[in-house]
Parts: C-alpha cells; structure tokens; sequence
C-alpha cells in the first residue's frame, strides 16, 4: 500500500543499511526495505498523466528520426534484428547480449556465432549503433546533448560527449555549431538540467563512500 502523502514508494530486498536516510534523499520518498524483491510502487492512475513538460514535437522528431533509421534496416539479417533490437533499448540503458539472444529466440552463443560470421562482434555492432544515431541525433539541433546521452544509453552526458569526441574527431557540440556555419542544421541552446547526485550501492546494501 502507498503512503499517503506520496504517489511512489521504493522497496528493497535488503535490511535498511545506516545510511538508509540517503535512499529517502534520492527517491525523495519513503523506502520499504527487507522486501520480497526490488521494486517501486506506483499509484496507478499516475501512469495515465500527461507529464508538466512534456514536448509533442520532441516525441515526434524522436520517433521519426528511429523510424527512419529502422526503415533502412532489412529485418531478416541478423545484424539488423539485433541492431533494431539495440535502437529499442537503448533508451532504458540497454545493449545487454544475452537479453537480446533471448528476444531472437537464441543462446548467447549462437548469437555470438552469427555476428562472428558476419565479421562483427556484439560491442562492435553496439558501437556503431551508437554512433550512427549520436550523429543523426546531434544534426536535430531540437535535441540537447542531455537527452541524446539518455537515448543513447550513456549514463553520463561526458562519457557521450567522450564517445562522440573518439567517433568524429569533435565534440557534439564542436559538430553541431560546424554544421550550422556550412548552414546543415540550426543550433537550439542546450537546456539546463539539474543533475542528482548517484548513490552508490554495494553489495547487501551497504554504501559505498
């Protein structure tokens, strides 16, 4: 049950550590721990509300510029699958090998083989997705370098602006502003974001320093 004065509760599957008051700082909510599994709790109706900032035609130029992309894809090969399978989890940090073998009906192993006989390993065809799409996604001057790093996957909008660095020889933001001089794409100012600090959690709950 969710209390009262908040709309989400956090649970955790480990006693409450000494620093537990550090879970609340983050979740800026009560924490349930020694619980059944890790989950959080949501009030339903939630779900269905349309978010303060939410922007119609930033969903929609995403979703063209994925649509696009896939478009070009042939769905039968099996690097294309995987590469399709990469684009739609991205997002949620994803890229994981064997969640994807198991999403084409495959081990691990044999998704390794058939990459392996088409000349490219897993991290090689996560590389390259990532790539292609930092480059599409960098040219839309509607997106900021914050949400491309989340679209991409990266945990941090330095390790992104690294990865575009090693890719192009620039940073994302060196490319974009050398686009609009040759008049490719407009800039549109980076919005702020207030970053939250990371917690991190060590093995049995306890808090790493």
């Amino acid at each position: 049950m969710l209390v009262a004065e908040h709309r989400a509760q956090p649970g955790v599957d480990h006693v409450a550590p000494g620093c537990a008051d550090r879970y609340r700082q983050l979740f800026r909510a009560p924490v349930a721990f020694s619980q059944p599994s890790n989950s959080i709790w949501l009030d339903p109706d939630q779900a269905f509300e349309s978010l303060a900032t939410a922007n119609p035609e930033l969903v929609r130029v995403n979703d063209q510029i994925v649509t696009d992309y896939l478009a070009k894809l042939d769905r039968d090969d099996i690097v294309m699958r995987v590469r399709s399978k990469l684009i739609e989890q991205l997002p949620s940090g994803g890229g994981d090998e064997a969640r994807i073998a198991s999403e084409l009906h495959l081990s691990q192993r044999s998704l390794q083989r058939k990459l392996k006989a088409e000349g490219l390993s897993f991290s090689e065809l996560l590389e390259s997705t990532r790539r292609e799409l930092g480059r599409d996604y960098v040219r839309d001057s509607q997106h900021s370098f914050n949400e491309i790093s989340y679209l991409l996957g990266f945990a941090e909008p330095g390790n992104f602006s690294r990865a575009f660095r090693r890719w192009y020889g620039k940073t994302p933001s060196e490319y974009r502003l050398r686009g609009a001089a040759q008049g490719v794409f407009l800039p549109t100012p980076v919005a702020s974001v207030s970053w939250q600090p990371k917690l991190t959690i060590a093995s049995g709950g306890r808090c790493a320093a």
